[in-house]
């Protein structure tokens, strides 16, 4: 989980030094970029490959999770995607971000299968917090993506809901993994009693 908040971090930090605007030049005296907003996407991806990782160490026994609950997050991202995609390919400057956006998308709808999958390998109380988490992620990033590409600075309070579903997922996340391996360290030392 370290490398998911460590990566999560660079992230945030690369997207503060992502230009909003042509008025957005500078951040502290530290010129903005286009570019950082790639490495922001690039730092997230790392995030939520070494969250999956968490995630598919799970326990034994089969997933009582339903293949059908899946849908859910791919059809929330092909809803947000109509919206989102057509914007970034018409506008010339940010059409180079499609590719890194889709795989994006797609590394959050596997992020969340995973979390569906641990239903029935870790405890009632892991599987809901995280996937509690892993939801909160999906709509903060899918809020970037409606608030910062398509309603460019039109919508307020835009903002706010970003970084409260986004401090939500982080917190909820590791609240769940953390309740993930404090079972099964419980378990393990149960077993050697």
């Amino acid at each position: 989980m370290a490398a998911f908040f460590l990566a999560s971090w660079v992230g945030d930090v690369a997207l503060l030094l992502a230009p909003e605007g042509p008025a957005d030049v500078a951040l502290l005296g530290v010129p903005k970029h286009g570019s950082w907003f790639l490495v922001g996407v690039g730092a997230f991806a790392v995030a939520h490959g070494a969250l999956i990782g968490a995630l598919r160490r799970v326990g034994e026994g089969a997933s009582t999770g339903r293949a059908w609950w899946f849908g859910v997050p791919v059809a929330w991202m092909v809803a947000v995607g109509a919206a989102v995609l057509p914007e970034v390919a018409s506008d010339p400057e940010r059409r180079a971000a499609l590719g890194p956006l889709v795989a994006y998308a797609a590394l959050l709808v596997a992020m969340v299968g995973f979390a569906l999958r641990r239903k029935g390998r870790v405890s009632e109380e892991s599987f809901e917090v995280t996937l509690l988490g892993a939801a909160f992620f999906l709509v903060s990033d899918s809020t970037i993506g409606v608030v910062h590409l398509v309603h460019r600075g039109q919508v307020s309070g835009g903002g706010l809901a970003i970084m409260a579903t986004y401090l939500a997922a982080e917190v909820l996340l590791g609240w769940g993994v953390l309740l993930q391996y404090g079972a099964q360290e419980v378990r393990t030392q149960s077993s050697a009693s």
